[in-house]
């Protein structure tokens, strides 16, 4: 999930990647990865001083600006060995402006964490270019915290659910779960997939906005 801030001629490079970093202090989960020893996968929180290290700086003209950004926001993310969060320091040559690139995995932030993550931003911006620590309410929980919480509250329902049907169903789960495949199941999840092309015709579209 890409964000672009652009930012006035003249912004000091190091308080950017100061604020960037404060951002990532407050929100425990933009410093989450998610490591896999064969169990399944579970949450390790950085610290603050190992995230954003290495964040590039370049100069590009304006013409240049959206392919640029493209660029950043379309790289990949190995979440399971890193961080799942990057940024970039674009300096438009014409203007001079500071265009701050944020990509961020969709396993740590939806659509409704845009608006925070860039108001929290410009606060911790703010408060770096007038000389101090952004000082902003503590978060009533942290992503883990919660975790936490879902595991004992909601995991314990669905847990009931389970042997409910599973004393219900009794012995026939198992040929239920025996359905035709093209391939075995593997011992472990490979999380490999396939695209298969298809085309709608306009009449078959028709129907379906019309069933919709």
């Amino acid at each position: 999930m890409p964000i672009a801030i652009r930012l006035a001629a003249g912004s000091d490079a190091s308080l950017v990647l100061t604020a960037l970093r404060d951002v990532a202090e407050r929100h425990e989960a933009l410093r989450t990865y998610y490591p896999d020893d064969g169990d399944g996968p579970r949450q390790v929180v950085r610290p603050t001083d190992t995230v954003l290290v290495d964040v590039p700086a370049r100069t590009v003209p304006e013409h240049h600006l959206d392919d640029a950004v493209a660029a950043i926001a379309g790289q990949g993310f190995d979440v399971a060995a890193d961080v799942p969060i990057r940024a970039a320091l674009l300096s438009v040559e014409e203007s001079g402006d500071t265009v701050v690139v944020v990509a961020v995995h969709h396993i740590s932030m939806d659509g409704w964490s845009l608006d925070p993550l860039v108001r929290d931003f410009a606060f911790a911006h703010a408060s770096r270019t007038a000389g101090h620590a952004p000082t902003w309410p503590r978060l009533r929980a942290q992503y883990g915290q919660y975790s936490v919480w879902n595991r004992a509250t909601v995991d314990a329902v669905a847990d009931e659910q389970l042997s409910f049907w599973t004393s219900v169903l009794g012995e026939r789960d198992t040929a239920l779960a025996e359905l035709p495949s093209d391939f075995p199941r593997p011992a472990v999840q490979s999380m490999t997939t396939d695209a298969v092309p298809f085309e709608i015709g306009p009449d078959l579209h028709a129907g379906i906005r019309e069933l919709a």
